[in-house]
């Protein structure tokens, strides 16, 4: 029900829009209902920013399904979506028809599920041991010719995930290359499904109680 704010008329639907953005600030996860019989919209991906700056799990609701899916697959759809709801393309996504009842189920123990997976916790040995082969794999381009190096990683936190990467230079370590660490990590920690918040510090931040 959120509108573009252009469109908002009156005091109601002005809050309204206001209350679905607080809500996902508070929110342990988020339902992104999509209507598959229409284009995604702007404030689809406005919500979507809001998902992603509050690191809050989420379900891809897609509704009207039995409407859309006479004109294509679900493959092809789930392309669309990554393409139109960047940063978002490690969510689950769910196709329901809500006039017949039909997925509603799915979404729920999705939802369930996301809760889960955030609130796991890896520890530090086998955080490392994940890391080695993927920083030998590739590691970030360094100006002048000098090496990064990655000291030890640690999960510093839970809902969201949250990492510590502590190394030598974190200004070597760029916004490409903090994609890729968390695209692979995603292959092999056991909350591959939510966001994972990487904080990357100097050697001298490390704190004394790291565990």
């Amino acid at each position: 029900g959120v509108r573009k704010r252009k469109s908002i008329k009156g005091d109601v639907e002005f809050f309204s829009l206001h209350r679905a953005l607080r809500s996902i600030r508070r929110a342990g996860v988020c339902l992104l209902l999509i209507d598959a019989a229409t284009a995604v919209s702007q404030v689809d991906r406005q919500l979507v920013n809001e998902i992603l700056k509050h690191y809050r799990p989420t379900v891809i609701v897609v509704n009207k399904w039995d409407l859309a899916e006479k004109d294509q697959s679900r493959d092809r759809y789930v392309e669309y979506l990554d393409k139109q709801l960047k940063g978002l393309s490690f969510a689950p996504i769910v196709f329901i028809s809500a006039k017949d009842g039909r997925g509603l189920r799915e979404v729920l123990a999705m939802a369930f599920n996301l809760y889960e997976q955030a609130g796991h916790r890896v520890s530090t040995s086998e955080l490392n041991q994940l890391l080695e082969p993927i920083s030998a794999e590739r590691g970030p381009s360094a100006k002048g010719g000098r090496r990064a190096r990655i000291y030890y990683a640690t999960q510093l936190g839970v809902r969201p995930p949250t990492i510590g990467m502590f190394v030598n230079d974190p200004q070597i370590f760029g916004h490409n290359y903090r994609r890729f660490l968390l695209n692979r990590l995603r292959d092999t920690v056991p909350y591959s499904e939510v966001p994972i918040r990487l904080l990357i510090r100097g050697r001298h931040r490390i704190p004394h109680d790291a565990p």
